[in-house]
């Protein structure tokens, strides 16, 4: 008879193991969302304040631009290091040398291209120029466009509900870039922030496009690896040189600051901030901290898509708008600790066309109905 009764209750353990299994998975996808909203927060409010990245404050147009692709750059290549030291924790790091000699490892390279220095690089410049919460808008507009390449690549349909959430994501980032906010000292600044932003729009959907090609047949946490330590060589060799010879070539090699002082330029320029940014204390340790945060967050995204898949996983992944907001506000308690105001502020047509655009990415993504269904999880 007790045995009879063991089996009777199999199905119900199997389904309550099911159903706290994807309640962890969901838990991963929020994490996901609110560390990298934290992450876009911290880069702009802390990061580009100190040491070598001070330029971003002082009125220097150019050399920012620098400092913004050469802290894109150095953040990926310290979160590797954060995901370096989980796989050495975990037992993976033997497996990297095979990763890297298969296909799969290959388009992860491939894939850390658009992901790096089009997206971060993009990103960066974005929050630079027009503000942490407009840039992280637009860029959340990246399911949308990964939907469209799907179609035209993978050859995938797009239905009726997929529509409405492109539509809603374009009208979203509309509504987001429609005027700066008061404290833009610069509305075509803030314009081309907005243009900068539809990098990691881009380069992320492709980055996610590409990954359908071959990169589940690595572990997770080694594609996460090889994407953000080659992104960063990458973008140190390309996007950090690249502006730095232009904005050298603009300026003549030297650049005026709002207080009279010059700044010299020069083609190395990117690659001596970063580099820099290892030698002061304050620009270590922010971007330790904020390279953890986002290093985490694809970690926590890669486990969602596993546990929960890749539409839900994406879904509450895009809601790092949103919680930029609040991330700004925290931004500003603790930029007031080293005696500056961060001067964060969100007006009420930014958060509406947040709103928008997450709502639009998560039709894009997944039918509303199924987003909290625990049971048959694919």
């Amino acid at each position: 008879m007790s045995v009879g009764t063991n089996d009777a209750r199999l199905p119900q353990m199997l389904e309550k193991h099911q159903m706290s299994y994807v309640k962890r998975g969901l838990a991963a996808g929020i994490f996901s969302g609110m560390t990298w909203g934290l992450q876009g927060v911290l880069l702009n409010s802390l990061v580009l304040h100190f040491g070598p990245f001070q330029v971003t404050t002082q009125g220097a147009f150019y050399a920012s631009l620098i400092a913004a692709v050469a802290v894109a750059a150095l953040h990926d290549f310290v979160a590797s290091c954060w995901i370096l030291f989980f796989d050495t924790v975990t037992g993976r790091i033997k497996e990297i040398p095979r990763a890297l000699k298969t296909k799969p490892g290959r388009l992860a390279i491939f894939a850390s291209i658009f992901g790096g220095p089009l997206g971060m690089g993009g990103y960066c410049i974005g929050m630079y120029l027009a503000g942490v919460t407009y840039a992280l808008a637009i860029s959340a507009i990246y399911p949308a466009i990964g939907a469209i390449l799907g179609r035209i690549v993978l050859k995938e349909r797009i239905n009726a509900r997929v529509w409405v959430g492109i539509l809603a994501c374009l009208a979203g980032a509309v509504l987001v870039g429609w005027a700066p906010p008061e404290a833009a000292t610069s509305g075509f600044q803030f314009y081309l922030g907005i243009a900068f932003s539809c990098g990691p729009a881009i380069g992320w959907a492709a980055e996610g496009v590409i990954a359908c090609f071959g990169m589940d047949m690595i572990d997770p946490d080694i594609a996460i690896w090889i994407r953000e330590f080659f992104s960063s060589v990458i973008a140190l060799f390309t996007t950090v040189i690249g502006i730095s010879i232009f904005a050298t070539a603009i300026t003549g090699g030297t650049e005026t600051l709002i207080d009279g002082s010059t700044y010299a330029l020069h083609w190395y320029t990117g690659w001596k901030m970063f580099i820099s940014a290892f030698g002061n204390v304050n620009s270590l340790i922010w971007i330790i901290i904020t390279a953890a945060s986002g290093g985490f967050s694809y970690v926590f995204w890669y486990r969602a898509i596993n546990m929960i898949g890749t539409g839900r996983a994406m879904a509450f992944n895009v809601t790092y708008a949103l919680w930029s907001v609040p991330a700004g506000y925290l931004a500003n308690l603790i930029t007031s600790l080293y005696g500056w105001e961060n001067g964060y502020a969100a007006t009420g047509l930014v958060l509406v066309g947040v709103a928008v655009i997450t709502i639009g990415a998560i039709l894009v993504v997944i039918n509303p109905k199924e987003l909290f269904q625990l049971r048959n999880v694919a």
